[in-house]
């Protein structure tokens, strides 16, 4: 419905606005707890053995990234968390990839989503922050932005991953 009124309004030259919300952060918003601040880890499972992940902190009333969206594995969220300690990791990647992802003491929230709940609270937030842009003007956020992968992509994965397996024994 909503997508129908936005060509309606498209084609008929009126000026739709859009709010670019990301939804990693929808699954941040839908595992916080309270208005207190906290950094919260969103792990989503991307499948190919890797996670959509980012960090985000809500402090005084709003959120801000530090982590941008990327794409990872849980090897190289260990390294990152080595230095720097999740708080809360959520999202669905903690069942998918389970006692791989070694998240220490943070609190684990594996059945948060980008719930339409959390949605709305960050829609409001964003349209008092003014953040609406033309819909003309709005692109998607593409984190992967490529899924197949060549014959000798494929085995130099096979062998990065020998590798690491040879090093954990």
């Amino acid at each position: 419905m909503a997508l129908a009124a936005l060509l309606f309004a498209l084609h008929a030259g009126v000026a739709a606005r859009v709010l670019p919300i990301d939804s990693l952060l929808a699954v941040a918003e839908d595992a916080r707890k309270g208005d207190a601040g906290q950094r919260i880890w969103v792990l989503m499972d991307a499948r190919m053995n890797e996670i959509y992940a980012a960090q985000y902190a809500f402090e005084a009333g709003s959120w801000h990234t530090l982590n941008a969206p990327m794409l990872t594995t849980p090897a190289l969220l260990g390294e990152i968390w080595r230095s720097d300690a999740p708080q809360v990791v959520a999202g669905s990647a903690l069942a998918a990839f389970g006692a791989a992802l070694c998240t220490g003491d943070a609190v684990r929230v594996p059945d948060a989503l980008p719930r339409a709940r959390a949605l709305l609270t960050l829609a409001e937030a964003a349209w008092r922050a003014g953040a609406a842009v033309d819909a003309a003007l709005a692109l998607p956020l593409y984190v992967r932005d490529k899924v197949a992968q060549t014959m000798a992509e494929r085995e130099a994965m096979r062998r990065a991953k020998s590798a690491l397996a040879g090093v954990a024994s």
